[in-house]
């Protein structure tokens, strides 16, 4: 079903509830518990962003590249010697 048919579905549910405040009511607190329940998952995952937001941080990792503030894996070596090798104590 598109965003399209699931509008013109809800709004026709709606419509035929429209004079019984009960359950407009409930439906009314229905949306809003599932709208909270959406912000919160995008609230709890840290690495969602925008497109904006995505195509800035590779526009600055690239900025960075050229002014030469990146390391690179030396054949053979692995994550833990390489973060060693550039200053993090693990």
């Amino acid at each position: 079903m598109t965003t399209m048919q699931m509008n013109t579905a809800i709004f026709r549910e709606l419509s035929q509830m429209q004079n019984d405040e009960v359950l407009l009511g409930r439906a009314l607190k229905s949306l809003r518990r599932v709208r909270r329940e959406r912000k919160k998952e995008f609230a709890a995952d840290p690495t969602l962003m925008t497109k904006e937001e995505f195509f800035r941080r590779i526009d600055e990792a690239e900025a960075q590249y050229e002014r030469g503030e990146y390391t690179e894996l030396l054949p053979g070596e692995d994550l833990t010697a390489h973060l060693r090798r550039v200053g993090y104590d693990i």
